[in-house]
């Protein structure tokens, strides 16, 4: 038998008590059990309590967990809500809430979040929304921070679409990142064609004050072959006195022409026949008289550069074509000065004595 103080001091009474020592539960299944009235509680003097926590030596819980029922005043429904609490002073503490999970294999603790009354919700894992959205998003106010539709579509000038837009200011492409070797920026145009009529990349030049646009585009077809694809410019090409270099081949346009002060030099023709003005090299007459149209440089006789081949512009008579070379030789062509002199008699070379000149078409 046992007596009312054996009782006393070693259980605890159905209508509440204190534990000394932890409670197990260990029977399978087993688990605490809460009767809890929602239509006669709240959050205030009628908590229903799932656990509360006090600090030794009071009966003031600082961290609790209840349950109540309040009805929404925007809906009517009755809200079932469970409250996680800490009760702490702000001007000397922080409440902090973790959410862990354990690595047993390494006994090591990882974070699933954090929530913080000094910084508020951290999340240590990338967030699914399972195609749901994010609401009442406040507006961003730092460069980290989330962007509401709103203040994308109120911002949307300062921003280019992908679909494409329109910029007012300078596109700096700078891939340095403080590396002084070993990288190249790059703007890539990528389109489809399969003939290469049309460009399949452009880059485009207005004037406000202009009605004269450019463009530079390159253009290439499905043949894959190297001679079908080209560079287009729209307009004339200045190089600022700089050289073109590496030229494998010029490929002109019927009747082109070289220039030189604005003056048409040396023109280009597909020859169709042998009249006059039909030649395939055509090198133009000098702009005025008293001028040298083109000239073959070379040394003279007295080994000085000058111009031995040339013509000449005159301003009555006809223009002439001039030869001040060596005349020593059978190939080497002879002027009208050398054939007065060793044309006659007086030991002048037999070979030239009584010869005609004429034109042979």
């Amino acid at each position: 038998a046992v007596n009312k103080k054996y009782c006393d001091e070693g259980f605890i009474s159905v209508t509440g008590g204190e534990l000394s020592g932890p409670l197990v539960l260990n029977a399978p299944g087993a688990y605490p059990f809460h009767v809890i009235d929602y239509d006669n509680a709240n959050y205030t003097d009628q908590k229903n309590y799932l656990y509360a926590a006090v600090r030794k030596g009071t009966n003031t819980p600082f961290a609790e967990r209840y349950a109540f029922a309040v009805t929404s005043q925007s809906t009517g429904k009755k809200n079932n809500i469970i409250n996680e609490r800490l009760d702490i002073d702000p001007n000397l503490e922080n409440a902090h809430y973790f959410l862990k999970w354990n690595d047993i294999t390494t006994d090591t603790e990882h974070s699933f979040m954090a929530l913080k009354s000094d910084k508020g919700i951290t999340f240590y894992m990338d967030i699914e929304c399972h195609n749901k959205n994010i609401t009442y998003l406040g507006e961003p106010t730092e460069t980290h921070h989330a962007a509401t539709k709103n203040y994308v579509d109120t911002n949307i000038t300062k921003y280019v679409k992908k679909s494409g837009d329109t910029m007012t200011g300078d596109l700096n492409i700078d891939v340095r990142s403080g590396t002084t070797t070993g990288l190249q920026a790059k703007l890539k145009l990528h389109g489809a064609r399969t003939g290469n009529a049309n460009p399949i990349g452009s880059i485009y030049f207005d004037n406000n004050n202009s009605t004269e646009s450019g463009e530079f585009s390159f253009s290439s077809d499905d043949s894959n072959l190297k001679d079908e694809a080209f560079f287009k410019f729209s307009h004339n090409v200045r190089l600022n006195s700089n050289e073109l270099q590496g030229v494998g081949g010029i490929l002109m346009n019927v009747d082109g022409y070289i220039k030189c002060d604005g003056l048409s030099l040396i023109r280009f023709r597909r020859s169709t026949n042998g009249v006059v003005d039909n030649a395939a090299v055509q090198i133009e007459r000098a702009h005025t008289n008293g001028r040298r149209t083109f000239a073959i440089r070379g040394n003279d006789t007295s080994n000085n550069l000058t111009d031995l081949l040339y013509v000449y512009t005159n301003a009555s008579g006809g223009d002439s074509v001039e030869y001040k070379g060596r005349i020593a030789n059978d190939s080497d062509l002879v002027n009208k000065k050398y054939v007065d002199d060793n044309a006659g008699g007086g030991g002048k070379p037999e070979e030239y004595v009584g010869r005609g000149f004429h034109h042979v078409a």
